[in-house]
């Protein structure tokens, strides 16, 4: 899903990383199989259509043959971070994982630990200290002040926090949300059991982007959607898909006239 891209990207921004995103496992298997470049991480989604990250892993470890690719430090995405499931990503050739929503400590410490180069920070410290002082630039500022911006049905302060202060970048994940989510939502329109996987797979990235933008209410309905799939249990599903997608498409509608209103204030400041 688009928008859990953009959050975690926009989560990274802080630490200067480059980033390249991958749309799906074959993406991030073809990307590690080229290995044009060579990345420093990679954090895999836990569930994915067609290709899960259990079995891109799979790949990468003992299909493609490279040492690269057999010791690339791999982090699982997960909203599922239950008892038992830390073992079962190491065992299939995961060195860690993160719970969705991300936590920004959570990242913080799993960033430090796999990403994090000693040996180079402290060549670069020791050619800092030999060289003229220069004014260093951060990736963007945090902004300064109180977060008094609203959107009914999301924790807008929680939500520029989760940014690392930044309202830009949760502006922009706003964005990416009101434009991804009308299409998943055309898809479980017209509930079909027959199709209960997709459909499984669907609520379950609407959840984890809803969470991902704090709007909680929306992430919760979504994971109740979601159990009731995994269950089998179409009652539930058909009592509550339509008030769901109602409520949530009321929310993108919500998120569409606070873009449009912020928009056109910062054009009126700009002139």
């Amino acid at each position: 899903v688009a928008t859990n891209l953009d959050v975690a990207k926009g989560m990274m921004l802080p630490y200067q990383l480059t980033i390249d995103c991958a749309a799906s496992g074959r993406e991030a298997v073809a990307l590690i199989r080229e290995e044009k470049i060579r990345y420093d991480a990679i954090f895999m989604d836990h569930m994915m259509p067609e290709m899960d990250g259990i079995e891109a892993v799979r790949i990468i470890r003992q299909e493609i043959g490279s040492e690269y690719a057999k010791n690339i430090p791999i982090i699982a995405l997960t909203a599922n971070a239950i008892i038992g499931n830390d073992k079962m990503f190491l065992e299939n050739g995961f060195q860690d994982y993160l719970s969705k929503p991300i936590n920004m400590s959570n990242l913080d410490s799993c960033l430090n630990r796999w990403v994090r180069d000693k040996e180079k920070e402290a060549r670069i410290a020791s050619e800092a200290q030999a060289a003229p002082e220069k004014p260093t630039e951060a990736a963007e500022s945090p902004d300064s002040g109180e977060y008094g911006k609203y959107i009914e049905g999301i924790d807008f302060a929680e939500g520029v926090q989760r940014m690392g202060g930044r309202e830009s970048s949760f502006t922009r994940v706003l964005k990416s949300y009101a434009s991804t989510l009308p299409p998943m939502l055309d898809r479980i329109r017209d509930f079909n059991a027959e199709f209960l996987k997709d459909y499984l797979l669907t609520v379950h990235g609407i959840k984890g982007s809803s969470y991902g933008i704090c709007a909680m209410d929306i992430g919760k309905q979504a994971e109740t959607l979601e159990m009731a799939a995994k269950q089998g249990d179409i009652e539930t599903i058909l009592a509550n898909n339509d008030i769901f997608i109602h409520d949530a498409r009321k929310l993108v509608e919500r998120i569409s006239a606070f873009l449009m209103a912020n928009n056109r204030e910062d054009r009126e400041q700009g002139d």
